[in-house]
């Protein structure tokens, strides 16, 4: 079993990785080319449905760990950024948690 610390870098090194794809189909193509393309498709859609829903639930689940109030910035760079949101997050969140179980259900004091 991985130390927090190795799940951190880890985390880090997902970040670091979506992000540079993220960099690298802004450069060769436009959102707004990519999504009508895939748009254009029945998986497609329901790929982009899928995201969705997965990223409301890690929504509800962020806001349930830190709050409302605390989770608006979070909601919103997930809604434009996807799951490199809930990466950082995990990988922010991490530093303070020693365990996994702590990490993914210990609920943030509020402050």
């Amino acid at each position: 079993m991985f130390k927090m610390a190795m799940k951190r870098v880890l985390l880090i090194l997902g970040c670091l990785a979506f992000l540079a794809m993220i960099v690298d189909a802004a450069l060769r193509d436009s959102v707004v080319t990519g999504l009508r393309e895939v748009l254009a498709t029945p998986w497609g859609r329901v790929t982009l449905a899928d995201l969705g829903i997965g990223l409301v639930f890690a929504g509800c689940w962020i806001a349930t760990l830190i709050g409302w109030r605390r989770a608006l910035p979070w909601l919103i760079a997930l809604a434009l950024l996807g799951n490199l949101t809930l990466l950082l997050f995990l990988a922010l969140r991490a530093r303070h948690c020693r365990d996994l179980q702590t990490l993914l259900l210990q609920p943030t004091p509020r402050r």
